[in-house]
């Protein structure tokens, strides 16, 4: 037990990791103060987040997975918690709409009605449209 709680002291926590890290990037900036330290920062840091990303959905997966093996409705932890959710809005089945469409006119004029009003409506928002503002941007 006592090897196992100065082992947990050497190995810094992900939190302590990820703070460690932020701010070693945030003192590449203020050492530098110019724009190429920025980039380099900028793109540093976007690299790290889509490997977080991916970290998190290998988690997810992973967790998931867990919990239908365990045969459990969700699992809560001092860290968080897991569980499917309960979506509130229906959503569309496209292929089953797209055969009620082949076998009933009435729904196809419909559709073709609204997709031609649509058109129209872009058409009519068109002289009102503006481009945005440029924007800053790091690639």
């Amino acid at each position: 037990m006592e090897i196992r709680r100065r082992q947990d002291r050497s190995t810094p926590s992900p939190e302590q990791t990820a703070t460690r890290l932020v701010a070693e990037l945030k003192g590449v900036l203020r050492q530098n103060e110019n724009a190429e330290a920025a980039i380099d920062v900028y793109k540093t840091a976007n690299w790290i987040i889509g490997e977080l990303e991916k970290a998190k959905e290998e988690a997810l997966k992973l967790a998931e997975e867990d919990i239908e093996q365990r045969e459990l409705e969700d699992l809560d932890t001092p860290k968080g918690s897991a569980g499917w959710t309960e979506p509130k809005v229906p959503q569309l089945n496209e292929e089953a709409w797209a055969r009620a469409l082949g076998e009933h006119p009435r729904l196809r004029e419909i559709q073709e009605a609204y997709d031609g009003a649509r058109s129209a409506l872009e058409r009519a928002q068109r002289p009102y449209e503006e481009l945005l503002e440029p924007r800053f941007t790091i690639r």
